[in-house]
C-alpha cells in the first residue's frame, strides 16, 4: 500500500491533472489510507492538482488537511491546507472566507515555532515550490511567502491593488531570504499582473522581466507561457505595438510563439488563475 501511494506522490506536479484516471486512483488511495501521514501528503497533493481546474473539489480535499496536520503536530502543513483553502476560497468567489483561511495560515507560518517538526527530506513536497532538503526555517520562509502570494492574489481580485502589492513584497523578500527562485518567479510574474492591472506598466515590465529571468536561472518554464503573455500585455498598454520588436526581445517572441497555445501549469482564465 505504502509503495503504491509513494508511486503516486512522485508523479511530476501536475502529471496528475493531466491524466484524469489518475484522479480516481488517488481518491481510491484517498478513500482506503489508514497511516496519517500519507493521507495527509495525499490530500495535500489532490487538492494542489484541483486548485486551478476544479476549485470546489480543491477546497473538498484541502479542508481535511489542517485537521490531520494539528493531529500529527506538523503547523507547517496545516499552512499549506489553508493556503489551498484559500485559494479555491477565492477562486469560488468567497472572498471574506478566503482571507480568513489565509490569514489563519500566516498567523502560523510566522511563528518560528511551525518549524520545530517537519517532515522528513523522504517524503516528496506538495507543490513545485517546497523543497524538504532545506533547512526548516527556509521551509518555513517559502510556506510563508506562498501564502502571502494568495493573499496578494485575493486583495488583486477585489480591486485593493494597494494592498496585494504589500504582500507581494512581503512574499518575495522571503523568497529571496530562502533563496528560492522558483516561487521568485512566479510571485514577482502575479505582481507585474497587478501593476498592469492598476495601469502601472513600468512597474508590470520590470516585475515581469524579473519573473522571466528568475525562471530562466531556476529551469523553471511552467509558467513562461503565462509571464511571456503578460509581458505583451504590458507592451500593448505601452502603446508600443509598431516597434514591439525592438523592445521585446527576440528570444520572448520566440517564446511567446511556441508557449501561447501550449496546455498545462496555472494558467487559468478565473479571476485567480496567474494569467
Amino acid at each position: 500500500m505504502a509503495r503504491i501511494v509513494f508511486l503516486f506522490l512522485l508523479l511530476p506536479i501536475n502529471a496528475v491533472s493531466a491524466q484524469p484516471a489518475i484522479f480516481h486512483s488517488l481518491k481510491y488511495e484517498i478513500s482506503r489510507e489508514n497511516n496519517d501521514t500519507l493521507r495527509l501528503l495525499l490530500l495535500e497533493r489532490i487538492a494542489n492538482e484541483y486548485s486551478e481546474i476544479n476549485p470546489d473539489s480543491a477546497y473538498h480535499y484541502a479542508s481535511e488537511v489542517p485537521e490531520l496536520a494539528r493531529k500529527l503536530n506538523l503547523r507547517l502543513e496545516e499552512v499549506v491546507g489553508l493556503g489551498e483553502m484559500g485559494y479555491a476560497q477565492l477562486n469560488l468567489g468567497n472572498y471574506p472566507r478566503s482571507l480568513r483561511s489565509l490569514l489563519s495560515g500566516i498567523a502560523i507560518a510566522k511563528d518560528p515555532a511551525s518549524e520545530k517538526i517537519i517532515l522528513p527530506s523522504r517524503f516528496p513536497p506538495n507543490d513545485d515550490f517546497m523543497d524538504r532538503t532545506v533547512s526548516p526555517a527556509d521551509q518555513r520562509l517559502t510556506k510563508l511567502a506562498r501564502i502571502l502570494q494568495f493573499t496578494g492574489i485575493l486583495y488583486g481580485n477585489t480591486g485593493n491593488y494597494e494592498k496585494a502589492v504589500t504582500y507581494f513584497k512581503e512574499a518575495i523578500s522571503l523568497a529571496e531570504q530562502s533563496n528560492n527562485l522558483r516561487l521568485l518567479s512566479i510571485t514577482h510574474t502575479t505582481l507585474g499582473r497587478i501593476y498592469l492591472a492598476s495601469n502601472n506598466p513600468d512597474s508590470a515590465l520590470s516585475s515581469l522581466q524579473k519573473g522571466y529571468d528568475y525562471a530562466i536561472r531556476a529551469g523553471y518554464h511552467r509558467y513562461l507561457g503565462s509571464n511571456l503573455l503578460n509581458l505583451g500585455r504590458v507592451y500593448l498598454a505601452m502603446k508600443t505595438a509598431g516597434i514591439g520588436q525592438n523592445l521585446f526581445p527576440e528570444v520572448h517572441v520566440g517564446e511567446f510563439r511556441s508557449r501561447l497555445f501550449q496546455r498545462g501549469g496555472r494558467q487559468s482564465p478565473r479571476p485567480g488563475g496567474f494569467i
